[in-house]
């Protein structure tokens, strides 16, 4: 599980070093998007 955060995590900077930082209103629908999965949060 650990490998596939880092890796979803390299994904969002590589993204973001090409595009722009994702803003709050983007990073919240992600996260609801993921809570409603049953990934785990902060």
């Amino acid at each position: 599980m650990v490998l596939l955060i880092r890796s979803g995590l390299q994904g969002v900077a590589a993204w973001e070093a090409e595009n722009s930082a994702l803003t709050p209103e983007e990073l919240a629908a992600a996260d609801r998007e993921l809570d409603a999965i049953g990934v785990p949060g902060e």
